[in-house]
C-alpha cells in the first residue's frame, strides 16, 4: 500500500466547481489525523500542497512511518 511506502505526498480534491462539487477535505484530514497524527495530516493536506504551488521542495515527515502500523 502506498501509505506504508510513504509514497503519499498530497491529499487533494478534484473539485472543479465550488458550488456543485466543493473541495471538502475535512473527513480526509480527520482520518489521516487518526492514523498518523495531526502533523502528518497538516503536511499532506496543507503544507505539501502549498510547497508544490510555491515551487519549493517537500519537507520530510518524521511521523509518516506511523502509517506502517495503522494501514
Amino acid at each position: 500500500m502506498a501509505a506504508k511506502r510513504q509514497a503519499i505526498h498530497v491529499i487533494a480534491s478534484d473539485a472543479h466547481d465550488p458550488a456543485r462539487r466543493p473541495p471538502v477535505l475535512s473527513q480526509a484530514h480527520k482520518v489521516v489525523t487518526e492514523l498518523a497524527g495531526a502533523e502528518v495530516a497538516d503536511a499532506l493536506l496543507v503544507g505539501n500542497p502549498a510547497a508544490i504551488v510555491d515551487g519549493e521542495s517537500l519537507p520530510s515527515l518524521a511521523g509518516a512511518g506511523e502509517f506502517d502500523d495503522q494501514v
